[in-house]
């Protein structure tokens, strides 16, 4: 299958300008496990809805404020999540990139409404040995909904 930009879904993507920012994948503290987070009512009550996190710098430059919808595209799909701004991501380049922050793993699959997996914009490249995926970083965009 293709991306919408004519991708391989399994490109890297590292130096496409499409896609400039690095971004990882985390887990959120109070979720034990990415899927409990979506279907545990009283969890889903202190965090209702996918969320990516990101710097105060690169906030600025996208013109987004904290609790903003935005999209969160990679060569392999794209992703709606509430924004929220943090000055515990600072700014740093990774080959020629800069970092992001990211979505955490905790969201998707079961809970209509709650926003889709960050799994959606990862890469399939994993371990060889342990099949493990490459799920941490990998190359976004990310821009302001409406």
């Amino acid at each position: 299958m293709f991306s919408d930009g004519g991708l391989p879904e399994d490109v890297y993507a590292t130096c496409d300008t499409r896609y400039p920012y690095v971004a990882t994948t985390y887990r959120v503290t109070s979720t034990g496990r990415p899927g409990a987070f979506p279907n545990v009512p009283w969890l889903l009550e202190l965090q209702p809805r996918q969320f990516v996190e990101m710097g105060l710098d690169l906030a600025k430059e996208k013109k987004i404020r904290n609790g903003d919808m935005v999209e969160v595209s990679s060569a392999r799909g794209k992703i709606e999540a509430v924004a929220v701004v943090t000055p515990r991501f600072r700014p740093f380049k990774v080959a020629g990139s800069r970092s992001t922050g990211g979505p955490p793993w905790c969201f998707g699959w079961f809970t209509p409404g709650v926003g889709d997996s960050a799994n959606l914009l990862t890469p399939t490249a994993g371990d060889a040995n342990t099949m493990i995926p490459e799920t941490k970083a990998f190359m976004v965009n990310i821009k302001a909904k409406g």
